[in-house]
C-alpha cells in the first residue's frame, strides 16, 4: 500500500510525522505522491486559526480527490468539530500516532470521522528512524507545558510535561548521525523543563555532546521560568556542538499583559536572561515570540514591549496577532479593533526588521567556520550556519553538502548573511594529510 504525508506546524509535528513514517513503512507501505496514493495523512497544526483555516482548506481539496484520510496532530483535539464538518476517515491525537497501521486500515475500509485518542504517553524518540533532510534530524525530548496560559491551544492536544528518556534520546542522535545527519533539532513544547530521572536539559545536552560524530545540534524553544532554573548550570559549562542559539519567548513586554496571559513571569526575567546569555556568548542569536493585540492590550502596554524589544535587541523576532482558539480562557474575551492591532503589527515589524539588519551588519568582515545545510533559493549558493546558528547565504557552483566550509562575510540583510567561500576545511584537512605522509 502507498501513503502520502503532509506536515503543518512546528519541528514536534515534523518529528511526528517521521514517527508515523516509521511505523507504516515497517509494516510495509511505501511513501509516494499525492496522485499515487491509496491513503493521504495531514499532519495538523492548530496554534494560529490562518494556520487552521489553510489546513481545512486542504482537506476539502483532498476530499474532491476521493482519497482515504488520516488525520493527526494537534487540530485533531483543538477542533475536532471543524474537522468533523468536512470530514475525513480516521484522526489520531498526538499520543496515538504510534496506532497509524490500524487506522490506516480502518480508512481504507471505510470509517469515517473516526476518532483515535490516547490518555498515555509512549517513548517516541524509540522509533525514529528517518532523518528531516539530507543533512538534518529532529528528535522531540519532551511533550507538553507546565503552565496553562489563557491564549494557548497547544497543551488541549499536547497536555502536560513529559520527558522521554535519555537513552531513547542518544540511540536517535546515533541513529541519525549514522545517516550522516550535521545538525539535530531537539523539540518539544517547552525544552527547557525537560526533567528525565535525575538528570535536566543541561545533562542531557553534556551526553549528547559525547556522541562520536561532526554534527551539531539546535536547542528548541524555552519559558523564560524554565530556562532560568538551568541558566547558570548550562552556560557555565557549555557544550561545544550545541549551536550558541536561544529561543527563549517572551510574548508581551507589559507585566500586566504577561499576568492577564498567565504567563508565571514579569517581562524583567527575560531582560534578565538575554543579560546572563549575551554575557557567557555576546555573538549568541536570541530568538523570542511576540503577541500584539491580546485583548487586554493597551496602548501603554504595547509601548512596554516595544521598549523591550529597543532595550534587548533579540536576533529573531516571530510576531503574531492574537487569534481566538478553541476552548481557551482568551477565546471568551473581547478582541481588540482590527485596525489597532493591525497598526500595531505594523509598528513592532518595522522595528524588528531595522534590530534584525542592524545586528546582522556586525557580521560583516567576519570569517569562520560554517556547516552547509541547505540548497538555497537566494543567489548561487548554499545555506549554511555558524556556531552562533546565523543563517548564512554562501556563493558557490560547487556540490557544498552537508560540508564544513571556511567563508568570510561581506553583505547582510535582516534575515541572512552573505558569504564568500574561502576553502571546503574537509578538503584543506585531507590535503594536509597527504602532505604530511
Amino acid at each position: 500500500m502507498r501513503y502520502y504525508i503532509e506536515t503543518y506546524g512546528c519541528a514536534a509535528n515534523e518529528f511526528d510525522s517521521l514517527v508515523i513514517s516509521h511505523f507504516l513503512e515497517k509494516d510495509g507501505w511505501q511513501k509516494v505522491d499525492l496522485e499515487n496514493s491509496d491513503l493521504v495523512i495531514i499532519n495538523t497544526c492548530g496554534v494560529k486559526k490562518p494556520t487552521e483555516d489553510k489546513i481545512l482548506y486542504r482537506l476539502k481539496e483532498i476530499n474532491k480527490l476521493g482519497k482515504k484520510i488520516v488525520v493527526a496532530g494537534c487540530l485533531t483535539s483543538i477542533d475536532p468539530d471543524a474537522l468533523k464538518t468536512i470530514g475525513f476517515n480516521v484522526a489520531l491525537d498526538v499520543r496515538s500516532i504510534n496506532s497509524i497501521s490500524k487506522a490506516s486500515e480502518m480508512a481504507l475500509n471505510g470509517a469515517k470521522n473516526v476518532f483515535v485518542h490516547s490518555d498515555k504517553n509512549f517513548d517516541k524518540p524509540a522509533f525514529l528512524t528517518k532523518k528531516l533532510n539530507d543533512t538534518i534530524g529532529v528528535i522531540e525530548i519532551q511533550e507538553g507545558c507546565a503552565y496553562s496560559c489563557t491564549y494557548c491551544a497547544t497543551k488541549i492536544s499536547r497536555g502536560s510535561v513529559f520527558s522521554f528518556s535519555d537513552s531513547s534520546i542518544l540511540r536517535s542522535v546515533s541513529e541519525l548521525t549514522r545517516k550522516d545527519v550535521k545538525e539535530i533539532w531537539l523539540t518539544g513544547q517547552d525544552v527547557a523543563a525537560y526533567r528525565y530521572e535525575n538528570r535536566d536539559l543541561a545533562d542531557l545536552l553534556r551526553e549528547i555532546d559525547t556522541v562520536d560524530s561532526d554534527f551539531y545540534v539546535r536547542v528548541g524553544m524555552s519559558t523564560p521560568p524554565f530556562f532560568k532554573m538551568i541558566a547558570d548550570k548550562l552556560l557555565s559549562s557549555y557544550p561545544k556542538k550545541v549551536y550558541r542559539f536561544f529561543h527563549i519567548p517572551v510574548q508581551s513586554g507589559s507585566d500586566k499583559v504577561l499576568f492577564d496571559m498567565k504567563r508565571g513571569y514579569r517581562a524583567g526575567l527575560f531582560e534578565e536572561l538575554v543579560r546572563k546569555i549575551r554575557a557567557e556568548f555576546p555573538e549568541a542569536t536570541i530568538e523570542t515570540d511576540i503577541i500584539v493585540g491580546y485583548p487586554t492590550e493597551t496602548k501603554e502596554d504595547f509601548d512596554d514591549t516595544i521598549d523591550l524589544l529597543k532595550k534587548t535587541r533579540p536576533n529573531v523576532v516571530n510576531i503574531s496577532k492574537f487569534w481566538k482558539r478553541p476552548s481557551t480562557e482568551a477565546s471568551k474575551l473581547k478582541e481588540l479593533d482590527s485596525k489597532i492591532v493591525a497598526e500595531r503589527s505594523k509598528i513592532a515589524y518595522e522595528l524588528i526588521l531595522q534590530i534584525m539588519k542592524d545586528e546582522n551588519q556586525n557580521w560583516i568582515g567576519w570569517e569562520g567556520e560554517v556547516i552547509v545545510t541547505e540548497k538555497s533559493d537566494k543567489r548561487t549558493g548554499w545555506k549554511a550556519r555558524n556556531i552562533a546558528y546565523k543563517q548564512i547565504i554562501v556563493e558557490s557552483d560547487k556540490n557544498l553538502l552537508g560540508k564544513k566550509v571556511l567563508v568570510r562575510v561581506y553583505e547582510a540583510d535582516a534575515v541572512n548573511l552573505y558569504a564568500r567561500l574561502l576553502y571546503t576545511i574537509n578538503e584543506q584537512e585531507d590535503q594536509s594529510k597527504t602532505v604530511v605522509s
